[in-house]
């Protein structure tokens, strides 16, 4: 053994000796202000809480930021007085908090909502806390009176004294003894060390004085400290009650000491290495030699995270300096001969000479390690004792591993081991202490992922388990614009899906949000029909789901405005004059001839104006149910009568729905403005020239091209009978509509349907309380009140396949000006729009800088991975960590996410983890789809789903081929079994299991 640790182990022993029973490890006395704690010796603490980075750190951004970590802090830890102490906890049952206060709201939202959806909400929950863990960081600034020059540390003290001649005796806190000498630098100090983290990157936030001393008891007592447990502290707006001298504590106030209040159970030490404190039984340790390299913190975190045991690391620095060294330095030298390890000492005080006098701030660090074990999980304390020692022997050895640290295990008071890693609990650590350079300490420092929302319907989770909520329509944003990039089989629908489940479960509501989807194929069925199961029969309709066809029942008109509105409101106008424009694009051009969006305002503007005066004249042969119910009641029809006329009886009789029904004749179709024109006076005037393309005129060129799309597109060609009614949430598949393929025809005919689409599903989110003045006066009434509704009720549009139609410049152009528009000004309409393809190429450059949440699946090629890199701004460790994400496996699905928030931006890598009752709701496949949807109505949501995963946990479709392949050619030649039909006797087995209660 070298003289050097022998002088430790004398000084670490008399430092125990004297340090008295195990309840004076606590220092803390009372709180001073709203920040700050204050210590029985007058010195102030306070924390700051550390979220993590804001993106995936590069080697040069470490770098920069333990440049800018060690240049802000150096200022005052080149002299004595102030030290700081960061502490990192790992616990996988923690998670749970962070788990609860996501889905909590969630499930209270699905109760408002009537959603029967508590159990797969549960077992989502318990999937993600199968994978999760939590995580805390402190910044902890503790500043005593050493910062003081020595005549004011003189006053401080003196009048620190005559405090405590009153309340020395005090049974409870002593208020009023913290030195007020010190509350300016400290404060100061805080505020800069949080200016230094925000500059680094790094989200943080102040924590007060109470929030740090629940942190503290929960680390210490989670089973005993509920989520709203508050310490009893001064009142900081009672004036302070000073006793005469003499008065005894029972004539006073006095609030129970925190000693008691921290520790509600007494400490059991049970031997030189293990504590029992509650129901946790610990085992701290210490590095006796720290990194002889500096080594990041996630070096050691990925090793320690693997094990999935829980564990917390306290990194103490405080001012160094050489001259608390010398005698140590000098004893070195005297047995220099005796010792290699004096030499190597000698050695190491004659660098650290080199780095201060190159202009290095030297300070002291030490590292203190607690790990532990529930007890509760184990069948007698033996047993978690036993668990407790390998637990610590396979973290002492991935320590020891950590650039070649040196592991030492706490001997005498197992206690004071632990208090050395709470936060705020005592200004120093016991632990072997080392001197070094300011700017390789803060290369230990623990660098996290940070979520940009402390809860929401929606978790990720870090590659390694923290738990990274994500809140749609959030405050946070200034806008709900969101991106989705992924190549086939890399997860898109099963993010999109959840994404809108989450959007519909979002804190508050009170009804069912306005969600509309326009997809090409059944990706989004599975959420419509897991929505539409989990609501009682009433309810039903408020969720439903079509598949898009040209036939007569599904014509949309898309001149139809709100009830009783006789002209289009400025939004749909420009809507309408963007539609007929592209009816109006010639095929392979990529913009219709000047002078068609004129033309099309004023024949817009006239047909509307012809509807309404005088009229379309009420035909009672177009449609006998409307016909029978005027009768019915008593509607005054005569030759004169229009379906105006008939819309406002309606209307005032309270009939609303048949209202709307009367209104659809009312109003012009797209036969109306090519009619207009050919009519409209004021257009022949302004309108002379030729198109240069054909030669035409241009009215007759717009008349012509619209004549054509009437007799292309039948579907426009009536008034409207596709209406999703009173739905809320509304998913329209255009697959069979908007065909792949077809050149420039099918190109334009996609881009068609995905605007008459957007008006049919999407108009009624542009109607604001801003309009009403433009409303007729016989509806202002019933418009006024459901406008304020519409105001504050969450909208979503929602376009999947964008690249159907968005790539195709020819076709698109006006969709996406249309889009553009949306977009800029969706914040106004409370609208969440959202767009999701196979590559970042099929989204306009507008839309990638007005996104505020870019989620990437994976990046295909190197080409497509440059340009992502390039088009969103990813960073190089995000970059990197695209090129190798991995397929979508039992533990989700790996994604680049990048979110812009009041705060800035972030980017990450995150996972999104289904539990496996949710993957079988989202599946695309048509053998799912199947069997899942007729199960649900007999058997419900859950017990379908859980009945599902547990049996077929990779689908339906392997087990339908197995069972294909098995069937023996007898069965085949005798017909007992047509192959076409197992589906169906698969699910008529299943729903026998089920019905048995198997």
């Amino acid at each position: 053994m070298s003289f050097y640790d022998a002088f430790n182990r004398f000084t670490f022993a008399a430092y125990e000796l004297f340090k008295g029973p195990a309840m004076s490890f606590c220092r803390l006395e009372t709180l001073d202000n709203v920040e700050t704690l204050v210590a029985d010796d007058g010195s102030l603490i306070s924390a700051l809480k550390i979220s993590g980075t804001v993106e995936r750190i590069t080697a040069g951004a470490f770098e920069k930021i333990r440049a800018i970590l060690t240049e802000k802090t150096r200022v005052f830890l080149e002299k004595p007085g102030q030290s700081l102490k960061l502490v990192f906890e790992y616990d996988p049952s923690r998670a749970a908090e962070t788990l609860e206060r996501s889905f909590l709201p969630s499930k209270a939202t699905a109760n408002a909502l009537n959603l029967d959806l508590n159990d797969v909400l549960n077992g989502w929950e318990k999937r993600l806390l199968d994978l999760a863990a939590g995580e805390n960081l402190w910044l902890v600034l503790w500043t005593d009176v050493s910062l003081l020059e020595a005549i004011d540390r003189k006053n401080a003290w003196n009048n620190r004294l005559k405090v405590l001649n009153v309340t020395f005796f005090w049974p409870g806190q002593k208020e009023g003894i913290g030195l007020p000498e010190l509350k300016e630098a400290h404060l100061g100090t805080l505020a800069a060390l949080s200016e230094a983290l925000t500059e680094a990157g790094l989200i943080n936030r102040q924590l007060s004085g109470v929030e740090l001393l629940r942190d503290i008891r929960t680390s210490l007592f989670p089973s005993l400290t509920p989520k709203d447990w508050r310490p009893y502290v001064p009142d900081l707006d009672r004036p302070f009650i000073m006793p005469e001298r003499g008065q005894g504590p029972e004539k006073v106030l006095v609030y129970p000491s925190l000693d008691d209040q921290l520790f509600p159970r007494r400490a059991v030490i049970k031997n030189r290495d293990f504590v029992l404190l509650g129901d946790r039984l610990h085992a701290p340790f210490f590095l006796a030699i720290p990194p002889r390299e500096p080594r990041p913190f996630n070096e050691l975190f990925r090793g320690l995270s693997r094990l999935k045991r829980p564990w917390r690391l306290a990194l103490d620095l405080a001012n160094g300096g050489l001259g608390h060294w010398n005698v140590q330095s000098l004893l070195a030298r005297i047995f220099a001969l005796t010792s290699v390890q004096n030499r190597q000492l000698n050695a190491a005080l004659e660098y650290l000479k080199k780095e201060r006098d190159a202009g290095s701030c030297l300070v002291t660090l030490s590292f203190s390690f607690d790990t532990w074990v529930e007890v509760l999980d184990y069948p007698n304390l033996e047993a978690a004792e036993l668990a407790l020692k390998r637990q610590l022997a396979a973290l002492e050895r991935l320590c020891a591993g950590w650039g070649q640290s040196s592991v030492q295990e706490v001997t005498g008071d197992p206690l004071l081991g632990v208090a050395a890693t709470l936060p705020g609990l005592m200004p120093k650590s016991p632990a072997p202490r080392a001197l070094a350079p300011l700017a390789e300490a803060w290369s230990f420092l623990p660098l996290r992922p940070a979520g940009a929302w402390d809860q929401g319907p929606l978790v990720f989770l870090s590659p390694d388990g923290k738990p990274l909520p994500f809140r749609p329509n959030s405050s946070n944003q200034a806008a709900w614009i969101d991106l989705g990039v992924a190549p086939m089989g890399a997860g898109k629908s099963v993010l999109l899906n959840s994404l809108n489940l989450a959007f519909c479960l979002q804190p508050g509501l009170d009804k069912l949000p306005l969600l509309s989807i326009i997809d090409v194929g059944p990706s989004s069925m599975g959420l419509i029909a897991l929505l539409k199961s989990a609501l009682p029969p009433a309810l039903k309709p408020l969720v439903t789901g079509f598949r898009l066809r040209a036939t007569p029942e599904y014509a949309i008109n898309p001149l139809d405005a709100p009830l009783g509105f006789r002209t289009p409101l400025p939004s749909h106008l420009g809507f309408l004059i963007n539609l007929i424009c592209l009816l109006a694009t010639p095929l392979g051009q990529a913009a219709p001839p000047d002078g068609v969006a004129g033309v099309a305002r004023v024949a817009l503007e006239g047909a509307y104006a012809a509807a309404s005066n005088p009229g379309k004249l009420f035909d009672p042969s177009l449609e006998p149910t409307l016909t029978k119910a005027a009768q019915e009641n008593g509607f005054p029809a005569d030759q004169n009568s229009t379906f105006w006329d008939l819309t406002d009886f309606f209307f005032q009789k309270g009939l609303i729905s048949y209202a709307h029904l009367a209104q659809r004749l009312a109003t012009p179709t797209l036969a109306d403005v090519i009619a207009q024109v050919r009519q409209h006076p004021s257009l022949k005037a302004t309108y002379a020239f030729k198109v240069a393309l054909t030669g035409e005129n241009i009215l007759d060129f717009v008349w012509r091209s619209l004549t054509e799309a009437l007799g292309e597109y039948k579907i426009l060609a009536n008034p409207t009978r596709f209406s999703p009614g009173e739905a809320r949430v509304i998913c329209l598949d255009l697959d069979e509509v908007a065909p792949r393929g077809g050149g420039p025809a099918g190109d334009k005919r996609a881009a068609v349907m995905y605007m008459l689409a957007r008006h049919a599903v999407g108009a009624r989110f542009f109607h604001t309380p801003e309009d009403i003045h433009l409303t007729p006066a016989l509806y202002q009434a019933y418009h006024q009140e459901s406008l304020q509704n519409l105001r504050r009720t969450p909208k979503r549009l929602c376009y999947d396949e964008i690249h159907r139609l968005t790539g195709l410049k020819a076709a698109s152009a006006q969709l996406v000006g249309d889009l553009t528009t949306s977009a800029r000004e969706s914040r106004k309409w409370n609208l969440s729009i959202g767009l999701y393809s196979q590559t970042q190429e099929d989204f306009p450059e507008v839309f990638q800088e007005l996104a505020t949440s870019i989620f990437v699946l994976g990046a295909g090629t190197e080409k497509s991975l440059a340009a992502l890199q390039s088009s969103f701004g990813l960073n190089e460790a995000v970059t990197l960590e695209l090129s190798r994400l991995p397929p979508p496996g039992p533990k989700g699905s790996s994604l680049a996410a990048i979110f812009k928030t009041r705060s800035g931006k972030t980017q990450d890598l995150l996972t999104l983890a289904l539990s496996p009752e949710l993957r079988w709701a989202f599946s695309t496949t048509a053998e799912d789809a199947a069997i899942r949807d007729a199960l649900y109505q007999k058997f419900g949501v859950f017990k379908t789903l859980s009945h599902l995963a547990q049996k077929w946990p990779g689908g339906l479709k392997s087990a339908l081929e197995e069972k294909s392949v098995n069937l023996s050619i007898g069965e085949r030649k005798s017909g007992e079994i047509d192959p076409g039909d197992l589906l169906t006797e698969l699910i008529k087995e299943t729903a026998a299991h089920l019905a048995g209660g198997l």
